[in-house]
């Protein structure tokens, strides 16, 4: 009723003799010494559950003989639970697509085992079970480890172990512009945009990445630029892109009025303009070559001028207005206008507006009568004025 069988067995009862008498004899006859003699044979044997449970049981066996020898034989299960269809390790390809698994990893699934067993299981469990999700393996990390477990009634516990371990075998894509080029950054010789330098990649794992580049800027040249991406699992793909970098910026120049120059000068004359030089930067590099140029009301007919060329007064307050380009070596350029100031405190003019001025010849034998005839000019144009002076003091005033 428990499932036990007892299959070819063949139990043997031993009986026991009784000792033989010592023989005796004549004529140097020997005599043997008593001795125990034992006689085994097979009889019918019946048995009957002495003590029964369902840990095991003790049959009692008795034999068919008058003198009813008995034995006791205990029975106890020691085989565990045995599973059949248990899985070999799996290995299954990582794959995170809708209905197959996640970023973190995939669904999997095998055929679940069976747990059978001699006497009866009453009881089993695992730890995972088909169609979990396991993790994605990378490398330097341990498989996942499936257990099931049954349990007869004896206790005995039989296993059903196997590994799980979700591989990455797909390398990225990565795909570079044959080339690419970039604008320095403001202030700088070189460009620090490293985020012109992303490029489009795909791959499986949804947690791959572009690996950081080792320099975080690049000068005013050409570069051969890596591109790497890289998945979890350390599966990478990389790509070359040629990446010129050139001076976009322009010079910058600290440009400001000089201010006012006051002049010891009346209108007409002339006097040396000065100032102070007007300074620049750039990023990258100046060109030594630089201009100053007058009158920027008209830019297609630019004149050239220098340190201490000639200004005409014109009045209280004269003005020049000068111009200045700053070029870099990319050829780029920067523009400076400033005004040029004089003011004078004698306004007043060195020629009159109604009279030619003569030359004064200073000699010994002409000199009176020059003087004389100036003096003559001067009275007709005051008599004309009704304005005539009543002595001769008044005339040379």
């Amino acid at each position: 009723t428990q499932g036990i069988t007892f299959s070819a067995m063949v139990i043997e009862f031993v009986y026991l003799r009784g000792r033989t008498a010592p023989a005796t004899g004549g004529g140097g006859g020997s005599s043997s010494g008593g001795e125990d003699r034992r006689r085994r044979r097979r009889d019918v044997v019946q048995f009957a559950v002495q003590n029964g449970s369902t840990a095991g049981a003790t049959y009692l066996f008795t034999s068919g003989a008058a003198n009813n020898a008995t034995n006791l034989i205990e029975v106890t299960d020691v085989f565990p639970p045995v599973w059949i269809n248990c899985s070999a390790s799996l290995t299954p390809e990582y794959d995170p697509s809708e209905g197959k698994g996640t970023a973190a990893g995939m669904y999997v699934s095998w055929p679940e085992p069976v747990a059978t067993d001699n006497r009866e299981v009453v009881f089993n469990t695992s730890n995972y079970r088909p169609g979990d999700l396991f993790p994605l393996i990378i490398p330097g990390q341990q498989a996942v480890v499936v257990s099931y477990e049954a349990r007869d009634a004896a206790g005995n516990v039989g296993y059903c172990n196997f590994t799980v371990k979700v591989q990455d075998v797909q390398d990225p894509t990565i795909t570079c512009p044959a080339s690419l080029s970039v604008s320095t950054s403001p202030s700088l010789n070189a460009t620090t945009n490293l985020s012109a330098l992303l490029v489009s990649f795909s791959d499986n794992d949804p947690q791959a990445a572009l690996v950081a580049l080792n320099q975080t800027q690049f000068e005013v040249g050409s570069h051969n630029v890596m591109r790497t991406v890289r998945d979890r699992s350390g599966r990478q793909a990389s790509c070359v892109l040629l990446l010129t970098v050139y001076d976009g910026e322009p010079p910058k120049s600290v440009c400001t009025n000089p201010g006012p120059t006051n002049v010891n000068a009346k209108v007409g004359e002339k006097v040396n303009a000065t100032w102070t030089e007007i300074v620049a930067t750039d990023n990258v590099e100046l060109d030594a070559a630089r201009t100053y140029t007058e009158d920027i009301t008209d830019p297609s007919n630019p004149v050239n001028v220098t340190q201490n060329f000639s200004v005409t007064i014109t009045g209280s307050n004269t003005q020049r207005l000068l111009s200045t380009v700053f070029f870099d070596k990319a050829g780029l350029s920067s523009r400076c206008n400033f005004t040029l100031q004089f003011t004078s405190g004698d306004a007043s003019s060195v020629s009159s507006s109604s009279a030619s001025i003569l030359p004064i010849v200073v000699g010994a034998a002409a000199g009176g009568a020059v003087l004389l005839g100036i003096l003559f000019v001067i009275y007709q144009r005051n008599k004309r004025r009704r304005a005539l002076p009543h002595d001769f003091h008044g005339i040379l005033e």
